[in-house]
C-alpha cells in the first residue's frame, strides 16, 4: 500500500488563505512523554484546507477534527506531519517533535470517546472536546487521560471537577490529586470533585492520577 506525507507547517499555511470556521469545540494535544501547546485546552476554529509538501492545496470539509488541528498548529507555529494511505485517506504522523513509532499512531478522543472515523471525516459540534494523544503501541489498551475544570463558588471556594477519558466517554475521576501552583491541595471524591478554599490568588492547577496522563492546566477563573 503506497503512502504519501504532507508536511503542514506554519510557513506553508501562511502562504495559503485558509478560511476558518468560528467554532466552540476545544482541542488539547498530549502524550505520555510530554504535553503539547503548553498543556492547555482552548477553543479553535477549523481550517478548510492545508498545503501539501508539494504546494498543492488539500480541501477539507467544514468543522473537521483535522481542520481544527491544522488551525491550532498553524496558530501556535507547531509543525504538523500528515500522511496519506492511497485509496484510504489521511492520518497524522507527527505533531511537533512527537512522531509515531512502528507500532503507533496519533489518535484522538471526542468527548472522551475514541473516534470511529478519520480526522478528516470527523465533523465537530460547538460543544465537543477533542483530545489528541500519541499511541506508541496500538496493541496496548488506550490510555486514561484526565480532564479538569474549576469553578468559583458564591462563597469564594473553588470547585474542581476531574474527569477521566478512557475511549468510552468521560467518567468521574475519583481519587485524583489536585495540584495548585505546585502544591497538593487534596484528592477528589466519588464524583471527581474537590472543593478548596484558596489562601489567596492562584495561577494554575492540574489533576494527577496513578496510571493516567495528567490533566490540562486550568487557570483561576476570571472574576474570582
Amino acid at each position: 500500500m503506497s503512502t504519501r506525507r504532507f508536511l503542514v507547517t506554519a510557513v506553508a499555511i501562511a502562504t495559503l488563505v485558509i478560511p476558518t470556521v468560528a467554532h466552540g469545540a476545544t482541542i488539547r494535544v498530549t502524550s505520555a512523554k510530554q504535553p503539547l501547546f503548553g498543556n492547555l485546552e482552548w477553543s479553535s476554529g477549523s481550517a478548510r484546507a492545508f498545503l501539501a509538501d508539494d504546494g498543492t492545496p488539500r480541501a477539507l470539509k467544514a468543522n473537521t477534527a483535522l481542520g481544527q488541528l491544522v488551525a491550532a498548529t498553524a496558530f501556535t507555529g507547531t509543525a504538523l506531519d500528515v500522511g496519506e494511505f492511497a485509496g484510504i485517506g489521511v492520518y497524522v504522523e507527527a505533531i511537533g517533535s512527537e512522531k509515531v513509532g512502528p507500532k503507533g499512531a496519533w489518535m484522538f478522543y471526542v468527548n472522551g470517546k475514541a473516534a470511529q472515523v478519520g480526522a478528516d471525516s470527523q465533523v465537530l459540534r460547538g460543544s465537543d472536546e477533542v483530545i489528541w494523544w500519541l499511541d506508541t503501541d496500538y496493541g496496548k489498551k488506550d490510555p486514561v487521560i484526565l480532564d479538569l475544570s474549576a469553578k468559583t463558588q458564591a462563597d469564594g471556594t473553588v470547585l474542581f471537577t476531574a474527569r477521566k477519558a478512557d475511549g468510552k466517554g468521560f467518567k468521574a475521576a475519583k481519587g485524583a490529586t489536585i495540584v495548585i501552583d505546585g502544591a497538593k491541595a487534596g484528592t477528589t471524591n466519588a464524583k471527581g470533585q474537590l472543593r478548596v478554599t484558596p489562601a489567596g490568588d492562584w495561577d494554575a492547577a492540574h489533576a494527577e492520577l496513578a496510571g493516567a496522563i495528567d490533566s490540562q492546566i486550568v487557570n483561576e477563573p476570571m472574576g474570582s
